[in-house]
C-alpha cells in the first residue's frame, strides 16, 4: 500500500537544535483570525485572532513529540491537535525546558497571568485551569522573555512561515 506523505508545517524548526529527551515545551501560536472550532469533548468555541501558548511535557521523548505537534496529518488524540491541523494555526516558535512534569503546570499557571486562558483547554488530566492561552502581541514578548528568564531554550521559527513540506524520509 502506497505511503502518503506526511505534511509538516515548520520542517526547519529543530534543524539546529539539540533537546533535552524528556520535559516541558511551550507552542507559540499565531491565529490570525477568528476561528470556531469543537475540541474533543470540550463544547465548539470562539477562538479570537492573537497568539496561543500551549503548554505540554514529554517525559521520554521530547523532539517526537514537538515534531508530531508540527505535523498537520495527524490522528486527533490531544486538544491541541484540534488547533494544530488547521492551516490558520501557525506555530512560530517552541520552547524547551529539561525538566519534570511538575512544572508543566505551574508553566501554564505563570502564561495564564499573561492573558486569557481557554478554560480546560489541554487540562484534562489535571487541575489546571487551561494549558492553552491567548495574548496579544505585546503580552506575548513578555510572556517569551520570562520563559528564557525560567530556563526554556527558544527554537528559531524556520525560515518559511507557514509552509506545508514533506518530512524528510517519507
Amino acid at each position: 500500500m502506497p505511503h502518503s506523505p506526511t505534511r509538516v508545517r515548520k520542517s526547519g524548526i529543530f534543524s539546529d537544535t539539540a533537546l533535552p529527551d524528556g520535559g516541558i515545551y511551550v507552542l507559540r501560536i499565531r491565529l490570525p483570525a477568528c476561528l470556531w472550532l469543537a475540541v474533543g469533548a470540550l463544547p465548539r468555541r470562539a477562538y479570537p485572532g492573537g497568539i496561543y501558548w500551549y503548554v505540554g511535557s514529554a517525559q521520554r521523548n521530547l523532539h517526537s513529540r514537538v515534531s508530531r505537534h508540527l505535523r498537520t496529518e495527524k490522528p486527533l488524540r490531544w486538544h491541541i491537535d484540534y488547533l494544530l491541523v488547521k492551516p490558520e494555526a501557525e506555530i512560530n516558535a517552541v520552547f524547551t525546558l529539561c525538566a519534570d512534569k511538575s512544572l508543566e503546570c505551574e508553566t501554564a499557571g505563570r502564561l495564564s497571568l499573561h492573558g486569557q486562558p481557554v478554560p480546560r483547554f489541554g487540562a484534562s488530566d489535571c487541575r489546571c485551569t487551561a494549558h492553552l492561552v491567548r495574548t496579544d502581541e505585546e503580552r506575548a514578548q513578555v510572556a517569551a522573555a520570562q520563559l528564557v528568564d525560567r530556563g526554556f531554550t527558544e527554537s528559531p521559527p524556520p525560515e518559511e512561515h507557514g509552509a506545508q513540506q514533506k518530512e524528510p524520509g517519507s
